[in-house]
């Protein structure tokens, strides 16, 4: 069982990323929210180095505490959220890993810190992200693989 542990990040981690710039508006980035199921937005900079991310639920959040539900309000609404970058909203210095670090070294990262996502990188660029889904799936994986290994 320990050769599943020893398995590395690139292998686990969701490498089609959709990220924004710090100079990102947030409109911008509610349409990549309602456009896509991913919950997690790494903003990067020139270098492809990420310096914050954007979740869904912290963006959702947000919304709630300034969102006005009538009319003449709404207006106001847009024009706040059109006025805000992604900067303005992102959570800054991520927690990153490398490529190569180990799933077991990714659990213990996961639960000692409570965190929803880590940055995956490579030379120091953002190359990928892990969530807790991307670490169910390959559980999911393991446990089919057994199940026909014994069948």
């Amino acid at each position: 069982m320990i050769k599943y542990l020893n398995i590395e990040a690139k292998r686990l981690m969701s490498d089609s990323l959709i990220s924004v710039i710090p100079d990102t508006i947030v409109t911008e980035v509610d349409e990549i929210f309602k456009s896509n199921s991913f919950h997690h937005i790494p903003v990067i900079n020139e270098d492809k180095v990420c310096v914050g991310i954007i979740s869904k639920m912290d963006y959702c959040q947000l919304q709630h505490h300034f969102t006005r539900i009538d009319g003449e309000r709404d207006k106001e609404n847009n024009r706040f959220f059109a006025s805000l970058l992604a900067s303005d909203i992102m959570t800054p210095n991520p927690v990153t890993v490398t490529d190569d670090i180990l799933l077991s070294d990714l659990i213990k990262i996961f639960k000692n810190q409570n965190i929803r996502s880590v940055i995956v990188t490579r030379k120091n660029e953002c190359v990928g992200i892990i969530t807790p889904m991307d670490l169910i799936a390959y559980l999911e994986e393991v446990l089919i693989n057994y199940q026909k290994a014994i069948a």
